[in-house]
């Protein structure tokens, strides 16, 4: 189950990243504050994720 909704996560991250290339594609500057941007959601999703794991560890 676990693992399932990581690939899920994964899936979906996939999915947004490559919607925000093709839009700042041609935009450098955008595109720069997109990856920062992302950082934040990576630690965020990370931070979920280990939260759900412990939810059901108990």
């Amino acid at each position: 189950m676990k693992k399932q909704q990581k690939q899920q996560q994964k899936m979906i991250q996939k999915q947004k990243k490559k919607e925000k290339e093709e839009e700042v594609s041609e935009d450098g500057e955008a595109l720069a504050e997109d990856e920062q941007e992302e950082e934040k959601e990576k630690a965020e999703n990370a931070e979920v994720a280990t939260k759900a794991e412990d939810a059901e560890e108990t």
